[in-house]
């Protein structure tokens, strides 16, 4: 069994973003608070992705916004935290970059968020809009292949889009029922790359079809909505936010590796929660719940 030394951050980070948040003094948009725990998740980030590793990063920081908005912080405020990454894609044209911009400013404007919130989201803004042809510069050849790749697959269909078309072709084949359990000839042939792992719903969409992959997205529907009605009605704050992020980690994991297969979202490799080969990714989807059900034990201690 291989060991994933990123799932057991995960664990950590969880546990400690939870913490922080929960027992902090300060409000939801206190420029510390957003700070202290900003910092917490960028420095395993940086760390992850030396490796190079996306798709844990991507798991961090949709945990860092999701405690965010849990613990109190306004969707508004949230929206203009993320609001460079827009602008870095909006940038690659600029009369879109300008519009954008503009309509940004005006938005800050009526809102009047905070002096430094709209400060930050302004220079921020510009600094990321300035520096997008530098970042695509200094990507390597293969990284953006791999990126045009995402947004055109059948630009590169031999090369760098071949997963997603043969996975596209395996779940199109499977019809409404399937073709039986190991009857499937994109997966069983080998067409289909990394067939028990990144794409494994592939797998699930060919040999058990559109019945077979709905009854998996609704199991899934369901462990989010438990875990969501556990973590709301917890009088503990920090056990809430853990149960939270756990659903979280198991949500997001879900929704990008089951976008991978139909091409939504970039082939990252993070693994399908209980059903991807992986000794420790198992273990982590366990913990998880694990971490939600001992949330709803306690759910009535402070």
């Amino acid at each position: 069994m291989n060991f994933t030394p990123s799932d057991v951050a995960k664990l950590a980070l969880m546990a400690a973003l939870s913490r922080f948040l929960a027992y902090s003094k300060l409000a939801p948009e206190s420029l510390k608070r957003l700070f202290f725990s900003g910092l917490l998740t960028i420095i395993p980030v940086m760390l992850i992705l030396k490796q190079p590793d996306l798709g844990t990063s991507m798991v961090f920081i949709a945990l860092l916004f999701s405690l965010w908005f849990w613990s109190g912080l306004s969707p508004f405020y949230l929206l203009l935290i993320v609001s460079p990454i827009f602008s870095l894609l909006a940038a690659f044209h600029w009369i879109t970059w300008v519009i954008y911009l503009v309509i940004l400013i005006t938005v800050i404007l009526i809102a009047r968020p905070k002096m430094f919130l709209g400060f930050y989201t302004i220079i921020a803004n510009l600094a990321f809009g300035i520096i997008t042809p530098y970042i695509w510069n200094s990507l390597a050849a293969y990284q953006k292949l791999r990126i045009l790749t995402f947004l055109d697959p059948g630009r590169d269909p031999r090369q760098a889009g071949y997963q997603i078309i043969q996975s596209k072709i395996a779940i199109g084949s499977g019809g409404i029922f399937g073709k039986g359990f190991l009857g499937g000839s994109q997966s069983q042939l080998k067409f289909l790359p990394e067939r028990h792992t990144d794409f494994i719903f592939s797998v699930l969409g060919e040999e058990f079809g559109f019945m077979g992959t709905m009854l998996v997205v609704l199991i899934f529907a369901y462990i989010i909505y438990r875990g969501v009605a556990i973590a709301a009605r917890c009088r503990s704050k920090f056990a809430s936010n853990l149960a939270w992020a756990a659903v979280t980690i198991l949500f997001f994991q879900f929704f990008v590796n089951v976008g991978m297969t139909f091409g939504l979202t970039p082939v990252t490799g993070l693994p399908l929660p209980f059903l991807s080969y992986g000794g420790t990714s198992m273990i982590l989807s366990w913990m998880l719940i694990g971490f939600v059900i001992l949330a709803d034990y306690h759910w009535t201690e402070y």
